[in-house]
């Protein structure tokens, strides 16, 4: 089984303003495969508190794979790329690629995403 930890990076969700529903369709992905959510947190976009929680995970914690969500659009709060590419020992450019093919396939603004993949550790 891989340890999965899934950070939503959203400050409307930090603050309960809005429900957190993309744990639950990344939960329903993992569904059927070797995943076991170990981990699941809301942080606001805030680049020091998005890397404590990758750094804690990564490092400490030992979780295989880290999947974070909200922050990845062109608004000036969205950082979570910037916070996780510092991270990052390796990028790998070709997962994200396919993530944002897939995504075009429900929506064009898919094409918008600034999400990255890359290995800690």
């Amino acid at each position: 089984m891989f340890r999965v930890g899934i950070l939503t990076v959203s400050d409307k969700g930090y603050r309960g303003e809005r429900e957190d529903t993309t744990h639950l369709a990344i939960r329903e992905a993992l569904e059927g495969g070797p995943f076991e959510v170990a981990a699941y947190e809301i942080v606001p976009d805030e680049p020091p508190l998005i890397k404590k929680v990758i750094r804690l995970w990564a490092d400490r914690e030992g979780l295989d794979l880290i999947l974070t969500n909200g922050g990845t659009g062109l608004a000036p709060r969205d950082k979570t790329p910037e916070a996780t590419r510092e991270l990052l020992d390796k990028e790998v450019p070709g997962l994200a690629e396919l993530m944002r093919l897939k995504g075009l396939a429900k929506t064009p603004m898919a094409a918008l995403s600034r999400g990255l993949a890359g290995v800690r550790g």
